[in-house]
């Protein structure tokens, strides 16, 4: 479910910029490097310390695309592999913390947040997106309040996924219920107190059926997006031209549940109830890459046929046969092997399954019993819709050949609910997905977010009602951070993520608004 840089480059990246004539240009390294010279402090904080990040275990940190926003956080997941992990500190054991909480009074479910650029003076504001609003609150500032807010729609079942920060702060929302694409900016761009303005928004055609389902930003600048009715569409950054793609789906097959992930080549990763496939995106044409049949929902689910809001409220209500709930995680970049990653819906308990992106290689003699697209079927020990426990509907956080999932609880999750985190590593010799540690210690109710400055991986939960805010051992999986934040709702994530500021302030929403904890 929600699992839904100006010219700063990474080793082998060829960073894609558009020029006035709306044809790209490709920059050099030397012209990168000079054009770095010009960015904040700020900036060229995260710059380098993306630059210098690399895994001991697998791969580098991912391509930045360059049509994203230069901010810590500038998309769900931090990136369009969907990897929900970073290479900037996070809070320590060391710390001393100040908690603040900001009620929105705004309808809807707990929010995206995500981080904008820095502005003129350094400050930046956290954007975030309900079903209904779009908004904006303080960030790194003393106080921690709404700034402003629009509203989208007014329907409390209009579920998006995803909101989008660009360069100079303009935000893409989607509102599934009436068809649109928003595109948002600010009355002063370089003013964070200045009120949100609609910039843009893109009416899906009549040739585009169903409703924008979740969007994502390719590394060309169009913006992709997936309806409902299995429509696969590309839009021009200016909403002037699009592209758009039928994709294969059967009667009753569900492709709305998740996110999609992307990588620098154009490759789109959708999960659907029946099947994985990867859509290709290049020089401005859609194709199908693969297709791939695997069964999500389980076996003995049979043959379900639920509409949009049947299956929301399936999903909410932790029932089984929902199929994956976890957006596609990619893993690997360069020479490595590259991998998609998504966890099923099975019971007694979940799996992570792990495919082939590319061309597969030619000795890899396959799994007995499935597609040789698949590279992996592995037993996630803490994750089970079984007994009180839901479907996992987390997305993983992935790094180098690392993964790490939790236990889902829901929307309501009681006083002691089901707790599990888990670490798998792919082993390229052997192509195996091995679990690598899993305690059932704690509870997350988010999506997992990996701080390799920090080591840690963190997430929020509950434990004898109260909610607790903690940093495992990346290495172990043991507890290494533990705040006790508080018993009431305004603690509650209802399955968002951790989002982390180049401060170390990090940011999580729950369901009343978003909580802020700042390292004094």
């Amino acid at each position: 479910m929600v699992g839904l840089i100006t010219m700063v480059i990474l080793h082998g990246c060829n960073p894609v910029a558009e020029i006035s004539n709306g044809s790209p240009e490709r920059f050099t390294h030397s012209q990168v490097q000079a054009a770095a010279s010009t960015l904040s402090d700020s900036e060229t904080r995260i710059q380098d310390e993306v630059q210098l990040t690399q895994s001991v275990l697998g791969p580098l940190e991912i391509p930045v695309n360059p049509y994203l926003a230069n901010s810590p956080w500038p998309i769900f997941h931090r990136n369009t592999y969907a990897q929900a992990s970073t290479p900037l500190r996070g809070l320590e054991p060391q710390d001393s913390f100040d908690v603040d909480v900001l009620n929105t009074d705004i309808d809807g479910t707990s929010p995206w947040t995500q981080l904008s650029e820095a502005y003129p003076d350094g400050s930046r504001v956290v954007w975030g997106a309900t079903v209904t609003h779009v908004f904006k609150a303080t960030a790194n500032q003393d106080s921690f309040e709404l700034i402003d807010s629009y509203r989208i729609d007014r329907n409390r079942l209009s579920n998006h996924w995803n909101l989008i920060v660009l360069p100079g702060n303009k935000i893409i929302v989607p509102d599934p219920w009436q068809r649109k694409i928003y595109k948002f900016a600010e009355a002063d761009p370089n003013d964070w107190r200045s009120d949100i303005i609609l910039e843009d928004t893109f009416d899906l055609p009549r040739d585009i059926p169903g409703r924008t389902a979740n969007i994502n930003l390719a590394y060309d600048g169009w913006l992709v997006f997936l309806t409902t009715e299995g429509y696969f569409g590309a839009v021009s950054d200016d909403f002037n031209t699009y592209k758009s793609l039928q994709i294969p789906q059967e009667d009753g097959e569900i492709n709305f549940h998740n996110g999609m992930a992307l990588d620098e080549a154009g490759g789109v990763y959708i999960v659907t109830t029946d099947r994985m496939l990867k859509v290709n995106w290049r020089n401005q044409a859609l194709s199908i890459g693969w297709s791939v049949p695997y069964d999500f929902r389980g076996p003995g689910c049979g043959d379900i046929n639920r509409n949009v809001v049947q299956e929301l409220f399936a999903v909410i209500g932790g029932d089984t046969c929902t199929g994956s709930g976890t957006t596609p995680s990619l893993m690997g970049t360069g020479r490595d092997d590259k991998l998609v990653l998504v966890a099923d819906g099975h019971t007694p308990a979940n799996h992570m399954v792990a495919f082939w992106r590319d061309t597969i290689p030619a000795d890899w003699r396959g799994i007995p019993g499935y597609d040789r697209r698949i590279a992996a079927v592995t037993d996630l020990p803490h994750s089970t819709p079984d007994g009180d426990g839901f479907t996992a509907e987390n997305s993983p956080t992935v790094h180098g050949y690392d993964i790490a999932i939790a236990q889902y609880n829901g929307f309501k999750p009681g006083c002691d609910p089901v707790k599990g985190v888990q670490k798998l590593r792919w082993n390229p010799q052997r192509r195996t997905l091995d679990l690598v540690w899993a305690t059932d210690n704690v509870n997350f109710n988010n999506v997992p977010t990996y701080s390799k400055g920090s080591n840690l991986v963190y997430g929020t939960g509950r434990r004898d009602c109260i909610y607790h805010f903690w940093g495992l051992n990346w290495d172990t999986g043991d507890i290494e951070l533990e705040i006790p934040l508080g018993d009431g709702p305004e603690y509650l994530d209802q399955g968002n993520q951790v989002t982390i500021n180049d401060d170390r302030t990090t940011f999580f929403a729950s369901s009343t608004g978003l909580v802020r904890i700042r390292p004094e």
